[in-house]
């Protein structure tokens, strides 16, 4: 006898992602990666039309009675249903209010019946499987044979979809991509599965399959399950803020989180109206499920094409030459250089971003490659980058980079004082322009008292280790300086191996309307690689030097009215392999990132290593214009001797660059003569206060210039 069919939609995969947010440290990282990796792809998919998706589908039908075991009509019913949906061609898509017409938009996925099994065997599709299981659960126990239910098959080719017996009013749930191979898929009730049979109203209309794989294809609920507020998001811009789950038959308009006139999207596949009351997808939610099939579902939709230079290539940066980056083979006899970054392309779409990491080691962060027109490389931090290759032999490959640029950020300019050399260090030439009484009066207000108390605060612990209790007495102690400066302060939790260390970002508002952020950093945390791990840590160089210098431009810096927002950031986790900046920079939304007009990090730039006072200021092309207003401050403000460099090192800086984020160092010149770094040597008595003025002196002058004074 056919169960009754639950009165209102029932969707568990939200239940499901929350326990393996918290059961899964794995999929935690993995979703963090696909929604970066989502951000970058819909930058880029709406601007051309994706070819139709075919994904083959594998029906698991397990029953534990006759009227379970549905037929293959119904279940081909189904298929019916799901290529009208997809396809925006079913019957009822006239239901859309007016208002919300233009947003209808084609998903261009179509699904067939797997004709091939995992052992290369011809099937229909279906396999068949009976219980002593009366009714499932949201606990993926119908995904295993050992528990009942039926295994699946290889979620890379197939999508695994189940029917069966669900208890406690559940129509189905599905499982976000970057789950569990063994569990990936989508589960229907059996009564909510197709348009015939022993479907049954109001779920007969096989909506509840389109939900669910709008689930599995990385669509979140419409109003952004955050209960019956307003706060919640969907992830997709051109869905109306909604409170809550529309159920039944909403009639139009129906209005909340004043959302009006035209209110709520009810008629959305992804709210949890009856079958009869969902009819379409978005523009912005076919973008999304596009990112999902362009990037974590890529080998289901049979994007098997290999335009990218295989390999791994690292960059001979000694060779580059107009726009265009220069990269040798794996095994090529380069120079002796500070650090030497790269790029890796594997077939199966994945690609390894090797950057210079803690105790100048590569560090690897994963990414993926995307071809179409043009090679377009998704970073670890979540921005594409669109390449061309412009040259390419066994021993040479050539890659022409191009980048989207915020609004806010200064172009780039092609007069550098300076050649781009990190051994050169030359008096740049004083401006004719730059100097003002409003810029000289605020440098002339850096204190070297108040660096010297600061210091004193941050080097009163033996050590600052990131997980240590040190380093949190410091962080606290810091904090309260800037809430005292008149900052909004945060300390975030950053996860460095097995224990925890925390970010300090403080934030003060501009004055402006459409405000961007400036931002500095440096990192708190000190470590031993000498001695190990328990030995005595001072960092009075690495990087108390850096941290006191950014307590005194965040108290300089709150003396003036700017035009946008400054934010000062105190990182920890640098020494284990910049944690905390990779996190902070992962966080940001799209938008946040587009606000960024600048980044000066510090760090080490207390201690003399050449005959004149000199600093480092290292950037990449897209932080260019920033190295030349650092170069042009330094002459007007300083007596500092310059050298710059392209080739981003093992700090701060670099994550932000990843991003394509105008980011710059600035260090000590010479650093690699300082030796007592990261040992117990590196003490008070080596810091000059002096000299750290000077180079906080060139950072303020340009901070000034890009938050823009308000008189």
């Amino acid at each position: 006898m056919t169960a009754p069919s639950p009165v209102e939609r029932r969707c568990a995969a939200m239940d499901v992602h929350r326990r393996l947010l918290t059961e899964s440290s794995t999929y935690r990282a993995e979703r963090a990666r696909i929604e970066n990796q989502t951000i970058a792809l819909a930058a880029i998919l709406p601007a051309r039309e994706r070819e139709v998706v075919r994904i083959d589908v594998v029906v698991h039908v397990v029953a534990a009675t006759d009227d379970q075991d549905i037929s293959d009509d119904q279940i081909a019913s189904q298929f019916a249903v799901l290529d009208r949906d997809f396809r925006a061609a079913n019957d009822d898509i006239d239901n859309v209010p007016e208002p919300f017409r233009p947003l209808v938009a084609d998903a261009r996925v179509e699904f067939a019946f797997a004709t091939t099994d995992p052992d290369g065997q011809p099937t229909t599709g279906i396999t068949r499987t009976r219980t002593r299981v009366a009714e499932f659960d949201s606990d993926d126990a119908i995904k295993s044979a050992s528990t009942g239910g039926a295994d699946p098959w290889p979620s890379e080719k197939y999508l695994n979809l189940w029917v069966c017996r669900l208890g406690g009013g559940l129509l189905g749930y599905a499982q976000f991509p970057g789950g569990p191979a063994e569990t990936d898929g989508v589960v229907i009730l059996d009564t909510a599965f197709g348009t015939t049979g022993t479907a049954s109203a109001p779920f007969d209309l096989g909506r509840t399959a389109t939900h669910e794989i709008g689930h599995w294809l990385n669509l979140f609920h419409i109003w952004g399950d955050d209960g019956d507020g307003c706060g919640g998001t969907d992830e997709v811009d051109d869905t109306p803020n909604q409170g809550g789950p529309n159920n039944g038959r909403p009639t139009y308009p129906h209005v909340s989180c004043n959302n009006g006139p035209n209110g709520d999207l009810f008629v959305n596949y992804m709210d949890y109206t009856d079958d009869a009351g969902m009819v379409m997808f978005t523009r912005g939610q076919v973008t999304r499920m596009s990112a999902c099939l362009e990037g974590v579902r890529r080998s289901l939709a049979g994007r098997t094409e290999t335009v990218a230079p295989l390999g791994r290539w690292t960059h001979s940066f000694e060779e580059d030459h107009d726009d265009v980056t220069v990269y040798r083979p794996q095994g090529y006899d380069f120079p002796r250089a500070r650090g030497r970054a790269g790029l890796e392309f594997r077939p199966d779409g994945s690609f390894v971003d090797w950057s210079i990491g803690a105790g100048d080691a590569r560090t690897a962060r994963a990414g993926s490659w995307v071809a179409d027109d043009h090679l377009r490389l998704i970073t670890a931090a979540g921005n594409a980058r669109t390449v061309s290759v412009v040259a390419r032999t066994d021993d040479r490959l050539e890659l022409a980079f191009r980048t989207a640029t915020s609004t806010h950020r200064p172009s780039c300019r092609a007069d550098v004082v300076l050649p781009f050399s990190a051994t050169d260090f030359r008096r740049p030439p004083p401006s004719d322009t730059r100097r003002t009484s409003g810029v000289t009066a605020l440098l002339d207000a850096v204190s070297e008292s108040r660096i010297e108390d600061t210091l004193d605060v941050v080097l009163a612990p033996s050590s600052r280790v990131s997980t240590g209790e040190g380093f949190r007495q410091v962080a606290a102690q810091l904090a309260a300086v800037l809430i005292d400066a008149g900052y909004d302060v945060v300390q975030d939790p950053v996860v460095v191996g097995d224990g925890l260390s925390e970010n300090v970002t403080g934030d003060r508002t501009g004055t402006g309307g459409a405000r961007g952020v400036v931002i500095v950093t440096a990192h708190l945390d000190s470590v031993n690689h000498e001695d190990g791990p328990d030995s005595p840590a001072p960092g009075a160089d690495d990087n108390a030097s850096g941290a006191a210098g950014l307590i005194e431009l965040a108290r300089v810096l709150a003396t003036g009215t700017w035009e946008h927002d400054t934010r000062v950031i105190l990182f920890g986790g640098e020494e284990q392999g910049l944690y905390g900046s990779t996190a902070y920079v992962a966080s940001l939304s799209a938008a946040e990132r587009d606000r960024i007009i600048g980044v000066v990090n510090m760090d080490m730039i207390g201690r003399l290593n050449t005959a004149e006072p000199s600093v480092l200021i290292e950037g990449a092309p897209v932080s260019a214009a920033l190295i030349q207003s650092l170069v042009e401050a330094a002459g007007e403000y300083t007596t500092l001797a310059v050298a710059t460099s392209l080739e981003p090192y093992a700090s701060d800086h670099v994550p932000f660059i990843d991003a394509e984020i105008p980011a710059v160092l600035t260090i000590e010149g010479d650093d690699r003569a300082n030796t007592d770094v990261h040992s117990a040597r590196d003490v008070r008595g080596n810091v000059d206060v002096g000299f750290m003025v000077e180079i906080l002196r060139m950072n303020a002058a340009v901070l000034a210039q890009l938050l823009n004074p308000v008189d």
